[in-house]
């Protein structure tokens, strides 16, 4: 058996005769539309008078509720959600249905990610007669110019009412925002949609969504296909600009790692273990591996998020930043060895100690750096006990500090 829902009629309102032929019309007109992106009507009928429909039962959330949820919605997402919008509308328009209440709590977003239109309620046929002109049916806040004045509609409205739709999902905000529901409705004929906040959408696909709004419905997109050709497009090319830089990170990722082979080396002779990375930078490695073999066709593999991308070059930035300052460190600290062992030979410990401590102070976790200036210093006590007692015996201690090879000739 399957699960279902099942949608009853409000009681208090059943025996409203526009209420109940409204709900038998959605259902009907519903049962017409069979599509991956419209929710599915199986049955209708009345029990004990009362009227219900059975439809597929959803899991998941409004597109409202999904896009107000705390991790944030990235674009490509808001894109492909547009798209699905644009699919399930073009399968009505194609039967000449128009939908007239496009708003986010009319579309819902499902547990694996597809979109479904819900609520044909007030939805008309284009040769129905069922609603009369002057009679204003929909949401101000979304409805088109045309719809508010009460005029006929067509398929354009619904872009209209689509595309404030969509610049709700990447502004944040609604286009025509009103304290009041008069005041929205004369927003929505009378002014241009509120500016979308400064850097937050790409220009080419703002100027994609201004077109939807235009009052003149002559100066939108006349199909909700054309609209749909138009967001395809221009995933198109966001995904181009992707792909470049998600290469660019991964050079960024191959310059690091670069410093970091360095770092290890340093560390390894200083007898310590490879030093580890942040874990953004550990998941993006294990992500922009793809690119170093397959480059042109990585993004079909792994579909790269803009904004990861941007979030992981500040991240890279500071840690090849950190880790430049640590091989320089390390660098100077192991030049700093070298030097104070050749030094402990040729010209003994007491100038050999100062390097060693130059070798500590830039690398105090080295064991293996401490215990050889240990050494140093205990070569020095043992010289400087030595030095005492023969200064003890008078000048025999100046030519024993002096020459070692003059005083054995002696």
């Amino acid at each position: 058996c399957r699960q279902v829902a099942v949608k009853v009629m409000m009681e208090d309102i059943e025996t409203d005769p526009d209420t109940r032929t409204r709900f038998y019309r959605e259902a009907k007109i519903a049962g017409q539309l069979m599509h991956n992106h419209i929710v599915t009507v199986f049955d209708l009928g009345e029990e004990d008078g009362r009227p219900y429909i059975v439809m597929e039962l959803l899991r998941g959330s409004t597109l409202g509720d999904y896009l107000s949820h705390p991790a944030a919605v990235p674009l490509e997402t808001k894109l492909e959600l547009m798209i699905q919008v644009c699919e399930g509308l073009a399968v009505a328009h194609a039967r000449h249905i128009f939908h007239r209440d496009i708003k986010p709590s009319n579309l819902f977003v499902q547990t694996d990610g597809s979109l479904k239109i819900l609520d044909f309620g007030i939805a008309r046929l284009a040769s129905s007669t069922m609603t009369a002109n002057g009679l204003v049916v929909g949401t101000p806040h979304f409805m088109s110019p045309e719809q508010a004045r009460g005029v006929e509609v067509d398929a354009r409205s619904d872009i209209f009412s689509a595309g404030a739709v969509f610049y709700f999902m990447l502004a944040g905000q609604r286009p025509f925002a009103a304290p009041s529901l008069p005041a929205a409705m004369h927003r929505v004929q009378f002014d241009a949609p509120s500016p979308v906040p400064s850097g937050i959408v790409p220009a080419a696909l703002e100027r994609l969504i201004m077109k939807t709004l235009a009052k003149d419905r002559a100066m939108r997109h006349q199909t909700i296909l054309d609209l749909r050709d138009e967001l395809v497009a221009f995933r198109r090319s966001f995904d181009v600009e992707t792909r470049r830089l998600a290469q660019s990170v991964a050079d960024r990722c191959r310059a690091f790692d670069a410093v970091c082979a360095d770092v290890q080396a340093a560390r390894i002779e200083a007898g310590l273990d490879a030093p580890g990375v942040s874990p953004e930078i550990g998941a993006a490695r294990q992500r922009l591996a793809v690119l170093e073999v397959d480059s042109a066709g990585a993004l079909l593999v792994v579909p790269f998020k803009r904004d990861e991308l941007n979030g992981l070059i500040p991240v890279l930035t500071l840690e090849h930043q950190v880790a430049l300052a640590r091989l320089l460190a390390w660098q100077g600290a192991l030049d700093a060895v070298r030097m104070a062992r050749d030094t402990l030979v040729s010209e003994g410990p007491h100038l050999a100690l100062l390097l060693f401590d130059a070798a500590v102070r830039a690398a105090p976790e080295s064991g293996a750096f401490q215990a050889e200036r240990e050494r140093c210093v205990a070569a020095v006590r043992k010289l400087d006990v030595v030095d005492a007692h023969v200064g003890a015996d008078g000048c025999a201690g100046r030519d024993v500090r002096g020459s070692g090879g003059a005083a054995g000739n002696g």
